[in-house]
Parts: C-alpha cells; sequence; structure tokens
C-alpha cells in the first residue's frame, strides 16, 4: 500500500475540533480540505472502539468526486455506499452496512419519508450546506426534522451566506437545534434585520450590526481556514475584459432597457418585470435573446469568438457559460478551431462527470465548459491555469465556489479569473454587485478566521 500523506496542520485541527465539539459549522475555504478533516474525525471516532455509522448529505456531482474518492485515497478502511435514484438502490445502500452512506441534498425529503429513526448512525454531514438555507423549503424541513437522532452534526460550506446573515438560520439550527440563533426564524430575523416597505412587497435588510452579532453566537461552534493562510499558494489574479458592443447591437440594447420589447426577426421577446427585463438584457450582451417557449435569437457572436481567442492563447482553460446557446456557439467555434474540449451538464450521471474531470486533468481537452450551478461543488480542476466567465452570474456562492476549482489544494500555477463584460451594459454592474456582496460575507468569515488563528496559536 503505497503512503498515504498526512494531514496538513489546519486539517488536524479542524479534525480535532469536530471530535471536540461534536457539533460543528465548518466554513473553512473551498479547498482547503474540508472532506479529509471530517472523515478524519470520523476514523478516530470508530478507533476509539464507537460503532455509529455517517450520513453524508452533499451535492450529487460530488458525491464520488469528493467523498469516495477521498475514501479510498486516504481511509481505505472505510466501507462507502452511495444512496442514488431509484429507491430500490437507495435502500440497498443503507442496508450494506456501509459505515459511510453518501446521498444527495435533493433526497432528503426521501429520508425523512422512509426513515423516522436512522438508529444505527451517529454522524450527520451536510456538504456545501448552504442548499438548505431556505428555511421554508421541504428539504430543509426534512433535515432539520432528521437532525436530533444525530450526535455528530456537522454542516460545511465556504460561502455560507451568499446574500444575507439569516441565510445561515436553517444552516445552524441543523447543527445545534436552534440554541445559537433561535428556534423561530422569524423571531431571529426582526432582531438580525430591518423592515424595507415598498409598495409591492416588504424585504429585509442586515442590520449594522448583524454580522457582528451572529459571529457571537455561533463562533464556539465554527471554524474557518483561508486557503492562502494555510497552503503555500501560487499567485491568484482576478481581472475584467471590458468589450464594446457594436453600434446597432447597442441601440438595440437600449431599445431593450428603455421600452422592454425588443423587435428581432423571429418575433417579439417581451420583458414583463424588472428582473425578467435584466435578464433579457444580460442574454442580449452574451449573444442571445429567449422567448417565452424558451426558444433562441442569435444576435452576435462576437463574445463567443472573444472566448475562443482567449482559450486558444491558454494551455488549459476552464469556461463558465449560463444559457444552452453560449454552450453550443462555444462548442462549434472548439470544433472549428480544432480545440479539444468537453463539457459538464446537468443531464450527466456522477460517474460520467468524474470521467470528463479525470480525463481534463489529465490534460486530454484544452478546455472544460460547465455551468457554475452543475459543476461548482467539489470537483479539481487544478490542470487549467484559467477560468473565463462568458457572461457574469448574479450568484456569488456560485461564482466564488466556481473559482475555486482551479485555485485549490494541488494548484501549483499561476492562476487567473477572467471576468468578460460589455461596456456601458448591466454586465460590470453584475460583477460590482457580486464584489459588494462577497465582501459583506467577509467581515463574519473574518471574524472566524481570527478566531481559528487563536485557537491555532
Amino acid at each position: 500500500m503505497k503512503d498515504i500523506p498526512a494531514l496538513f496542520a489546519h486539517q488536524r485541527q479542524t479534525s480535532d475540533f469536530i471530535r471536540a465539539r461534536k457539533t460543528v459549522f465548518v466554513s473553512s475555504d473551498p479547498g482547503t480540505g474540508k472532506t479529509r478533516s471530517v472523515l478524519d474525525s470520523f476514523i478516530e471516532y470508530r478507533n476509539l472502539g464507537n460503532q455509529g455509522r455517517m450520513l453524508v448529505v452533499c451535492p450529487k456531482s460530488i458525491m464520488k468526486p469528493a467523498w469516495v474518492n477521498d475514501i479510498d485515497k486516504f481511509y481505505p478502511e472505510l466501507t462507502w455506499a452511495i444512496a442514488k435514484a431509484p429507491d430500490k438502490t437507495r435502500l440497498k445502500a443503507f442496508q450494506s452496512g456501509a459505515l459511510v452512506v453518501v446521498i444527495n441534498h435533493d433526497a432528503a425529503k426521501w429520508l425523512k419519508a422512509n426513515f423516522n429513526e436512522l438508529t444505527d448512525f451517529e454522524w450527520l454531514v451536510i456538504d456545501e450546506s448552504t442548499a438548505f438555507k431556505n428555511p421554508t423549503a421541504k428539504r430543509t424541513k426534512a433535515l432539520k426534522d432528521l437532525a436530533p437522532q444525530f450526535d455528530y452534526r456537522v454542516c460545511m460550506s465556504g460561502t455560507p451566506m451568499p446574500n444575507t446573515v439569516m441565510d445561515m438560520w436553517a444552516q445552524m439550527y441543523i447543527v445545534d437545534l436552534g440554541k445559537r440563533l433561535g428556534p423561530n426564524y422569524f423571531q431571529t430575523r426582526a432582531k438580525l434585520c430591518t423592515p424595507m416597505i415598498n409598495s409591492q412587497f416588504t424585504t429585509w435588510e442586515d442590520k449594522p450590526d448583524s454580522k457582528d452579532m451572529l459571529y457571537d453566537a455561533i463562533s464556539d461552534l465554527s471554524i474557518r481556514h483561508k486557503l492562502e493562510d494555510v497552503v503555500d499558494m501560487p499567485e491568484h489574479l482576478n481581472y475584467d475584459i471590458q468589450i464594446d458592443l457594436s453600434t446597432n447591437l447597442l441601440a438595440q440594447y437600449q431599445d431593450l432597457a428603455e421600452e422592454s420589447v425588443l423587435v428581432l426577426q423571429d418575433g417579439l421577446v417581451n420583458a414583463v418585470n424588472s428582473a425578467v427585463l435584466t435578464n433579457k438584457l444580460l442574454q442580449l450582451c452574451s449573444g442571445a435573446v429567449y422567448n417565452e417557449d424558451g426558444e433562441y435569437s442569435l444576435v452576435h457572436n462576437e463574445r463567443y469568438e472573444l472566448v475562443t481567442e482567449l482559450v486558444l492563447s491558454r494551455s488549459h482553460s476552464v469556461v463558465a457559460y449560463l444559457w444552452k446557446h453560449q454552450l453550443k456557439e462555444l462548442q462549434r467555434l472548439a470544433k472549428k478551431h480544432s480545440i479539444s474540449n468537453a463539457a459538464i451538464v446537468a443531464s450527466m450521471s456522477p460517474e460520467e462527470r468524474d470521467d470528463i474531470v479525470q480525463r481534463f486533468q489529465a490534460g486530454h481537452f484544452q478546455v472544460l465548459f460547465a455551468h457554475p450551478q452543475t459543476a461548482g461543488h467539489g470537483l479539481t480542476l487544478t490542470r487549467a491555469k484559467s477560468l473565463i466567465w462568458s457572461s457574469p452570474t448574479w450568484n456569488s456562492e456560485h461564482y466564488q465556489q466556481f473559482n475555486r476549482r482551479i485555485y485549490r489544494v494541488g494548484q501549483h500555477d499561476r492562476t487567473e479569473i477572467i471576468n468578460i463584460a460589455a461596456a456601458n451594459t448591466w454586465e460590470p454592474i453584475v460583477y460590482e454587485r457580486l464584489a459588494g456582496k462577497i465582501e459583506k460575507e467577509g467581515h463574519v468569515l473574518s471574524l472566524l478566521q481570527t478566531k481559528s488563528n487563536l485557537l491555532a496559536a
């Protein structure tokens, strides 16, 4: 058996922290090796003579690439089973006696419906726990009901508060059953947020001191490590490339923005409200506009040509796409220029996704096209030195997580994030607002980081 590398110091600290407290929120950066820390803590727990099993609830895309691969690589003595649909296969995984059973987020409702008790499971691990930030979602309610059965409860996310501090409430409830942030979501929201009332609906904004209040409440069960502080990482750049729309296209953009309708050769595309309108404007910048039937009309291809030029001048790249027309056009140009490529799409099985990732890491493809929601968690794509956003996303969690696919442990070369935006449009504004969301979230995370440094001292 080949030698298994020892844990990094920060991984050992996280492992010890979990065993000492049993109920923990791990908010370390993507790429810091949170999965191995949890598995190591479980191994130590088993070595003390405990017999409990571990249930891991994670995105479908990382059940095998992250969890199973880490078990096989670092802890081959652990048996595992993937509980995937259909129901018969899922039940077989639980009945197998495997020490670690891995199931996807969307199966939380199935768990609640099929198991009133999971008596031989002592550990519940929720990877990328922001999937359960909505307290009214059925899958969140299901896990909240099941959580008290487990002695060890661990939530993990490097981006736990993509929008507001209240994103943490349901995640922390699973960890501590409501002890620190309160058992009632609405009462906690009234303490941490201020209602903003307009003519149509009420929104809630974080109070100025809400982040400090949140930190004070959860710090004793939280641990965080920043990637750059615990691993000697190479230089990492993040910069924008702004392009100008053609005169004709900019006129179409302005018409859509001002009149909420764009007349295309194929028909009319109507924007019924500001959210839909903004999305239409972003689609137009990206090269196409969709109608109500989901069909699109191409209006320009300059964006795809720019992305292709960037890919051609680099050894290996990952390209984020948001709409189906982008993937189709990017693949068309890749074929035209004989660029070896592959794509990760939502319809793929975990095995197909894992195979593409392995082949990309082996250097078989010059570029990998992927949707940030589908490939944003757990995957290691360090063969790439460049990650190109062909269009901006509003989702700060998707943005941060996807960028970490190339900038993580195992990366030895300088990396770059390239954000493409059309000047004088909504696109630069989206990137600016992303930066604002990330800065807000970073306040609490920096406090937790300071606490983790003090623990290590």
